[in-house]
């Protein structure tokens, strides 16, 4: 999702998407969907001129740049790395990714495109993270389900005041960090809170669960852009059926 939030770009799979998914892109005015291409979508460029895919099943060797409009699709290899994430960064030109080596935990990258290898910006076993909006700080949760950040620029990383351990960092807007809070028995489904980074101090900022609650179980995806303004974001449902069998 754009800054404007007119675009959103979202994954088809199952039977509409095929064997290795279809990136979709469309308008959030309720324009038809345009396929892009094969692929995982994750990250629409902030000049809307390239989205990246990943392959079907995770991790991907690869990341795929395909264009929304003309242009030709690149496909850069991981050279050992094997892609599970990846934000792009406001200029259009660089991204972070998350990825793996193998027999290794995933840690965060940063990839200047077309400049070589990814460079390590985070300790190994990062697990969700998100992006400051104007793309210096990376808020990541590691393995002791810690939030820290972490500079882009490779300069010391600091922890988030305050926290406890049971968050989860799912958007960061220009008021403040984003954070759920799904292994918290008093946090209510669907709950998004806003961390003040300085003090650590948390307040209820919006509840994002659907009016028609059967099924719910887990928030899959949560986009956001940096006004606060619009939100995308998918859960994960499970639906079925009840017979009662009569004079067996």
């Amino acid at each position: 999702m754009p800054t404007d939030g007119q675009l959103l770009l979202f994954t088809e799979s199952g039977q509409g998407g095929g064997p290795e998914y279809g990136a979709y892109l469309r308008g959030t005015d309720g324009s038809p969907a345009v396929r892009l291409g094969a692929g995982y979508a994750i990250a629409l460029s902030p000049d809307t001129l390239w989205a990246i895919c990943l392959s079907s099943s995770l991790p991907s060797p690869y990341l795929d740049l395909l264009p929304t409009g003309a242009g030709e699709p690149r496909r850069l290899p991981g050279d050992g790395l094997a892609f599970t994430g990846a934000r792009w960064l406001p200029d259009s030109k660089r991204i972070i990714v998350s990825a793996l080596e193998p027999g290794r935990q995933a840690r965060l990258y940063l990839h200047e495109l077309g400049t070589g290898r990814p460079r390590p910006l985070s300790p190994e076993g990062v697990t969700a993270w998100v992006v400051s909006p104007e793309g210096s700080t990376i808020a990541a949760r590691g393995p002791d389900r810690t939030i820290r950040l972490y500079p882009v620029d490779g300069s010391a990383s600091r922890d988030v005041p305050g926290l406890t351990g049971r968050e989860t960092p799912v958007g960061w807007i220009a008021d403040g960090l984003l954070i759920t809070r799904p292994v918290d028995p008093e946090s209510p489904l669907g709950e998004v809170y806003r961390v003040d980074l300085k003090s650590g101090r948390q307040e209820s900022w919006k509840n994002i669960l659907p009016r028609d609650r059967a099924g719910v179980m887990a928030l899959v995806r949560f986009c956001v852009t940096p006004d606060g303004g619009s939100q995308a974001y998918t859960w994960h449902r499970a639906l079925s059926n009840l017979y009662i069998a009569e004079g067996l």
